[in-house]
């Protein structure tokens, strides 16, 4: 039978209790003289310091508090479960425990939000620069036609010193791909007229968002009958070789062209260059 005081298992026979010394049957013997009096009942140390960290979870500490709350309650629900009533606080360790997930709710919650956010901005970025960059484009279409309704051709291009992206590194692709002239040699006086002087088109030539070094300048390349201006896009890798690639004498923008065209709808950081053709 069980002791219906402390649960413990007894011979079927038993007068008292092996384990508290309670009686079991009516009118059964009390404890035999000198007996060591019945256990008293104590409260699990262990769910009062679940219940303290709980508390301090949801108030200051977050997850640093809530993760031991949780592991504290479990542990003293387990404690209590095995003493068979000796041992209370099982509403301290399920405070605890409840405390405890709540906790880490407060710590999850901003962190997902963070994960979603970041993403977002940095996309919201590139779009930006992508829209930043066909508006300079516009611009310099604009000051290319104004420039050639004066003069009647198109202004010079160059690469490495002689460009507007002569000063940056020599390793770099904006060093290395043709841009607007900006130097020439004494005999070469007609070069001299370029967008910004002697008739300034444009007040200055607006940075590439995309280019490998902050302050170049986009790449620019006109064969007298056409031009093209060229940002590498949000891969920073030029694709299109305006050299190979652009043909004035072929309807534009050509399927070459199109083929290196930067996509959106392919990964906001996806690979091809944004252009704009004459």
């Amino acid at each position: 039978m069980f002791c219906s005081k402390c649960g413990a298992q007894n011979p079927d026979n038993a007068y008292q209790c092996t384990n508290c010394g309670a009686a079991l049957q009516p009118g059964a013997p009390g404890a035999p003289p000198g007996a060591p009096p019945p256990p008293s009942s104590t409260t699990s140390s262990k769910a009062i310091f679940s219940m303290v960290m709980g508390i301090l979870g949801v108030t200051c500490l977050w997850i640093i508090a809530g993760i031991p709350a949780i592991i504290l309650g479990f542990m003293a629900q387990r404690e209590i479960k095995k003493s068979a009533g000796r041992i209370k606080g099982s509403g301290m360790a399920i405070a605890g425990i409840v405390l405890g997930f709540i906790s880490l709710l407060f710590a999850v919650i901003p962190l997902m939000m963070l994960v979603i956010a970041v993403p977002n901005f940095l996309e919201a970025q590139v779009r930006s620069k992508v829209y930043r960059a066909k508006a300079d484009m516009r611009s310099l279409a604009t000051a290319l036609d104004s420039y050639y309704i004066d003069c009647s051709y198109y202004p010079a291009w160059a690469e490495y010193e002689k460009s507007a992206n002569g000063s940056m590194p020599s390793d770099s692709d904006a060093f290395l791909m043709p841009s607007f002239r900006v130097w020439a040699e004494p005999r070469e006086v007609k070069t001299f007229m370029m967008l910004t002087t002697p008739v300034a088109y444009i007040t200055q030539f607006p940075p590439d968002p995309f280019a490998d070094v902050p302050g170049a300048t986009y790449c620019y390349y006109s064969d007298n009958s056409g031009w093209i201006l060229v940002s590498p896009g949000p891969d920073k890798q030029f694709d299109i070789d305006p050299f190979e690639d652009y043909v004035s004498t072929v309807q534009q923008p050509s399927s070459l062209l199109l083929e290196k065209l930067y996509d959106p709808t392919n990964g906001v950081a996806s690979r091809g260059d944004i252009f704009r053709v004459k």
